[in-house]
C-alpha cells in the first residue's frame, strides 16, 4: 500500500495532509512545526525496508516530511560519530578498511557498518548526505536547521557497544569522561565531562566546523542539551553554569560571524528541559541565556519517554520576563516503557496540550515511519480491538501542528507515570499511593475548546493496584466499562496486582484547561496511570486512538 492509498484507507485526502499550511490566519511569525530527525533512519534507509540506499530513496524520505505542514526540518549531524567527513572523527560505521574488527556483537557491527556503506553509496553518486538534505529542504521553501546532540551516549559504553560504533574521542581521551559508574543513567559513565575546558573547546570546534561547512545551506543551528542530559559528575551541574554559559556565548559569536559572511542571519536555538530547576541540575541556566540574548528560540522537552502533559504554562511562569523569544515544546518518541511507541490518539493529545497551553509550536522528535511501512506491508495496521493505531505515520503530520486540525479528532490526554530518566523529574503526581480512606488528585490539561461541540463519549482509564473510586471536576464516576481496557489497548505491560478501570465521564463535565481527577479507595492502593480518552465519533471518521 503506497502513501496515497494509505491516506484513502484512513479516510484522508491528500489535501488534508497539507491543509494546515503556513498561511493559516491563526499563525504568528513565531509559529513553527518542527520535525527533528536523528539521521539513522535516513542513513539506514529504514523507511525503504533497509535496502541499499539510492538518491531517490533519500528524496522520497525527505519529501514525506516536507510535503506536509511541517515548517522546520531539523537534522542531526551524528554528534561524535559523524554523517560527514570531519576532522574530529570517523563517519559513522567506518571500519577504516577492515582495521576495526567485528567482535562478538555482529548485529550491531553490521547495522553500524551499513550506515557507512550507504554514506559511500551516496558519495559515489556525487551526493553529500547532509548537504543534499539541506538543499532539498530549502529548495522546497522550508526552514532547515542542524540539530547537534551535545553529548550523545548511545555508543559510550565500553562493555555494551562494539568498537565500530564508539566515537573516536571517547577512545582517544578516556580522561575526558565523567566516569560516574552510570549513577545518573544509561551509559552516563561514558559521558564527556563538560567541566573540562578541553571538552567544551572540542564541542565548540565541531560546531564551528559544521557552521563553516554547511552555514550557507541552513537557516539555523540547534544545540540539543536533552541528548543526552549528562554533562558533569553527579550534583556538580549547578556549580558549572557559568562555564556552560560561556560555551553558548562562544557558539553565539560563531553563528553571528558566519551570518556576517553570508549576509543573512542564522538563528541559534536550544533544546532543554521543561523545568528551570532540572536545567540547573544539568548546568544549564536557561534564564541567563535568555537574559543575555544568546538564543533565538527555545524548545522544551524531556528525555525519550516524553512528558505527555508538557508543562508549557508552568515553564513560562518560571522563566518570566526573561522569555522574550518563541517557545516550542517537544514530543519525544518513547512510550511508557522502553521501545513502546505512542499511539495516534496519544500523539494528538500531547500536541493539543502543547498548543493549547500557549506554545508557539510543536517539535516532533524522532517521529519515525519505519514501523508504519512495516505495518502496511504486513496488513497488521491496528491493535486488537480495532480502535488503536500504535505508531507514528506521515498522515499525522497533517494534524499535529495546529490546534484547529486537532479539534474534533479522537485523542487521549494523559500524565507521565513517573518513570525518571537521568536527572530529569517528570511533571506528574504519579505514581500516587493512597492509604485506606485517603484521597488524592491530579490536574490533567484538556486542550479542546469544545466550541464546535463536545465528544460523544469520554472515558477515564485508571491503572491502579486495588479498587479506586474516581471523580472528574467533582462529579463522581459510577459507570465502569469492563471491556474497554482491552478494546483500547490499555492492558499492555500490566504488572501483577494492577488492574485497569475504565469509567464513563459526562462530556459536559470537562473544561478547556486543567481538569481535576480525584481518587479515593477503601483500601491501600497505588494509582499508576491516568488517561482521558475523548471520542468524537467512529475511528474511521475521527481518527484512531
Amino acid at each position: 500500500m503506497n502513501l496515497i492509498s494509505s491516506l484513502k484507507f484512513f479516510g484522508l485526502s491528500v489535501a488534508s495532509v497539507v491543509v494546515a499550511s503556513c498561511g493559516s490566519d491563526s499563525q504568528t511569525d513565531a509559529y513553527r512545526f518542527i520535525h527533528n530527525n536523528d539521521g539513522t533512519d535516513l542513513l539506514g534507509n529504514r523507511w525503504c525496508d533497509c535496502r541499499p540506499i539510492t538518491v531517490e530513496d533519500l528524496d522520497r524520505n525527505i519529501d514525506l516530511v516536507i510535503d506536509s505542514p511541517v515548517t522546520t526540518y531539523m537534522m542531526c549531524t551524528g554528534s561524535d560519530t559523524f554523517y560527514y567527513e570531519s576532522e574530529f572523527g570517523r563517519v559513522m560505521g567506518d571500519d577504516l578498511g577492515g582495521q576495526i574488527q567485528m567482535g562478538e556483537d555482529t548485529a550491531q557491527f553490521l547495522t553500524c557498518h551499513e550506515y557507512y556503506l550507504n554514506y559511500m553509496r551516496l558519495k559515489e553518486q556525487g551526493v553529500d548526505f547532509l548537504g543534499h538534505i539541506f538543499e532539498r529542504v530549502r529548495s522546497r521553501g522550508k526552514e532547515v536547521f542542524i540539530s547537534y546532540r551535545m553529548n550523545d551516549l548511545h555508543s559510550s559504553s565500553v562493555e555494551e557497544v562494539c568498537e565500530l560504533a564508539r566515537p573516536d574521542v571517547m577512545m582517544k581521551h578516556p580522561e575526558w569522561l565523567v566516569n560516574d559508574g552510570n549513577l545518573q543513567g544509561w551509559h552516563s559513565a561514558g559521558s564527556l565531562n563538560f567541566a573540562l575546558d578541553e571538552v567544551r573547546d572540542y564541542k565548540v570546534a565541531i560546531i564551528t566546523e559544521q557552521l563553516e561547512k554547511y552555514g550557507a545551506l541552513i537557516d539555523g543551528y540547534e544545540m540539543d542539551f536533552l541528548r543526552f542530559p549528562v554533562y558533569f559528575k553527579p550534583e556538580e551541574g549547578p556549580s558549572h553554569t557559568e562555564c556552560m554559559t560561556d560555551m553558548v556565548k562562544n557558539v553565539r559569536a560563531k553563528v553571528d560571524s558566519v551570518s556576517a559572511v553570508l549576509g543573512r542571519n542564522l538563528m541559534l536555538a536550544v533544546r532543554v528541559s521543561s523545568s528551570v530547576g532540572d536545567n540547573l541540575k544539568l548546568g544549564i541556566d536557561i534564564k541567563e541565556w535568555l537574559r543575555l540574548g544568546l538564543v533565538d528560540f527555545v524548545t522544551i522537552g524531556s528525555y525519550w519517554r516524553g512528558d505527555p502533559s508538557m508543562p508549557v504554562q508552568k515553564f513560562r511562569e518560571e522563566v518570566g520576563a526573561c522569555l522574550n523569544v518563541p517557545l516550542y515544546a517537544c514530543v519525544d518518541d518513547g512510550g511508557y516503557e522502553k521501545r513502546e511507541s505512542w499511539s495516534e490518539g496519544q500523539y494528538r493529545g500531547m500536541c493539543s496540550n502543547i498548543l493549547a497551553q500557549g506554545a508557539d509550536g510543536v517539535c516532533l522528535f524522532n517521529f519515525y515511519f519505519g514501523d508504519w511501512f512495516k505495518r502496511l506491508d504486513s496488513g497488521q495496521i491496528l491493535e486488537e480491538g480495532g480502535q488503536v493505531l500504535k505508531t507514528s505515520h506521515p498522515e499525522l503530520l497533517g494534524e499535529l501542528g495546529h490546534q484547529e486540525t486537532l479539534e474534533g479528532r479522537n485523542k487521549i490526554y494523559f500524565l507521565s507515570d513517573g518513570k525518571k530518566e537521568y536527572l530529569l523529574t517528570p511533571d506528574t503526581p504519579l505514581p500516587m499511593s493512597l492509604s485506606a480512606g485517603e484521597s488524592g488528585s491530579a490536574e490533567l490539561f484538556v486542550g479542546d475548546s469544545f466550541k464546535d461541540g463536545r465528544p460523544v463519549e469520554v472515558i477515564l482509564f485508571v491503572r491502579a493496584e486495588g479498587l479506586v473510586k474516581a471523580e472528574v471536576n467533582g462529579v463522581t464516576l459510577e459507570i465502569e466499562n469492563p471491556t474497554y481496557p482491552a478494546l483500547y489497548d490499555k492492558l499492555r505491560n500490566l504488572e501483577n496486582g494492577a488492574a485497569v478501570h475504565a469509567y464513563t465521564v459526562d462530556p459536559s463535565s470537562l473544561v478547556h484547561g486543567f481538569n481535576t481527577i480525584s481518587f479515593s479507595s477503601d483500601s491501600c492502593t497505588v494509582v499508576k496511570r491516568v488517561e482521558l480518552a475523548l471520542k468524537y465519533g467512529d475511528v474511521s471518521e475521527c481518527g484512531y486512538f
